[in-house]
């Protein structure tokens, strides 16, 4: 067994409805608890907590392979948003679903997702055990009172459809205005101030992109010309993109900035010190070919850096591959492309420190006691010592996944 960097050789945790009421080395459990309830014996595997995927976009798991590797972002997102408007709404519902079981088979138990199509929800929710922060997508340009309506419409109507589940699932509102490019000044900072006041976690894109900084910061490049041919360009004090959102309030600990692959000038001290969560997708940085992650200056600044899996619209594929939402597959491209090599450094970026920022310290992201009984297998055979990297060495499908002490998904002939 494996959590918070504890190996447990001939683990065992004792579950009493869905919480981990013991955990340790089955021959001190078996003799308090082994007469006391069923006992399953997994064999030889490596049991260790559900990972938490801390950036998705479910709804755009349809879209693998369907958008050509691009010359520029802004090229890209010129395609996304033809190709959104000729995906149908069942469509969007089949792919999140689909998203939600490819997670729920890679050992992810918790998600935070950006909700493009919110009509979609609850439906979807009531069709997955993963815990999900579901963050509402804010898009829009418009000013004043008409920003100040959207944003209050938006948000009543998610109220709502939390509402509608009466707390009977593990889902949580979040608010996610999209990006400081596809949202006015006034839409973002409403947006952000919505969510401070009803205590939501906050969700946005920042800059992703070289085009996006130079666009924000230099006021220039090819994003910058293609929004001021649509007139959607304010004038505004150059600033960097980090610069610009906290002027907009959008930075807080209750942040989470995805992204965040192009800084200016003290831009790393300054997201350390409004505490917020910097979220890396690996593939979806390779994607683009992006100048390297600079995961030294944010460390280095205190800043904490989660991993997330982004979606399968941005993951390269090779003719004839198939590709899947994996959080370890995006932990083996952040360790190729250094300097990570501590395999229980990656781990700790999809368990305890995603767990912190959502407020489940303690809960989520480990196996102990009062804990969550989220986690997941797969075969092992190894020393204990080896644990951790043949974890993160692990391919495809996990050998089983538990949510709330209940397993969801097990490979046929597993345990």
């Amino acid at each position: 067994m494996l959590s918070a960097g504890e190996v447990i050789e001939d683990g065992a945790v004792v579950i009493l409805e869905g919480r981990v009421m013991e955990a340790g080395r089955w021959a001190d459990l078996a003799r308090p608890w082994g007469r006391k309830g069923q006992v399953e014996d997994l064999g030889e595997v490596l049991l260790f907590p559900g990972f938490i995927n801390s950036h998705c976009h479910l709804d755009y798991t349809g879209f693998a392979g369907k958008l050509a590797p691009p010359e520029s972002f802004t090229g890209w997102i010129k395609s996304i948003v033809r190709l959104k408007s000729e995906t149908s709404f069942q469509a969007y519902g089949e792919a999140w679903r689909r998203g939600a079981e490819m997670l729920l088979r890679a050992g992810v138990t918790t998600v935070v997702d950006m909700e493009s199509v919110p009509a979609l929800t609850p439906e979807v929710w009531h069709g997955t055990p993963i815990r999900v922060l579901s963050c509402l997508e804010v898009l829009g340009y418009g000013e004043s009172e008409e920003a100040s309506g959207m944003v209050r419409a938006a948000v009543e109507e998610w109220k709502g459809r939390f509402a509608a589940v009466g707390g009977a699932l593990n889902v949580f509102p979040g608010l996610a205005p999209h990006a400081l490019y596809s949202t006015s000044s006034d839409v973002m900072l409403e947006a952000a101030g919505a969510a401070r006041f009803n205590a939501w976690p906050l969700s946005l894109h920042v800059a992703e992109s070289r085009e996006e900084f130079e666009m924000f910061a230099e006021q220039r490049g090819p994003l910058h010309a293609w929004l001021g041919e649509r007139r959607r360009i304010a004038r505004e004090v150059p600033a960097s993109p980090v610069r610009r959102a906290d002027q907009l309030g959008a930075l807080s600990p209750a942040t989470w900035v995805a992204h965040a692959n192009y800084l200016g000038p003290s831009d790393d001290e300054l997201l350390a010190l409004r505490g917020v969560t910097v979220v890396h997708c690996p593939r979806s940085h390779a994607y683009f070919r992006h100048d390297p992650f600079p995961l030294e200056r944010l460390r280095n600044a205190g800043v904490r850096v989660v991993v997330g899996t982004d979606s399968l619209a941005s993951v390269r594929i090779r003719a004839g591959e198939c590709v899947n939402l994996n959080l370890l597959e995006e932990l083996r491209v952040m360790r190729g492309g250094g300097p990570v090599g501590d395999p229980a450094e990656l781990l700790r970026m999809v368990w305890e420190r995603p767990a912190e920022v959502l407020g489940f310290m303690g809960r989520l992201g480990s196996l102990h006691r009062g804990s969550n009984a989220d986690s997941a297998v797969i075969p092992f055979r190894g020393k204990p010592a080896e644990a951790a990297e043949s974890l993160v060495h692990h391919r495809g499908d996990v050998f089983g996944t538990m949510v709330g002490g209940r397993w969801h998904w097990r490979e046929e002939g597993a345990g």
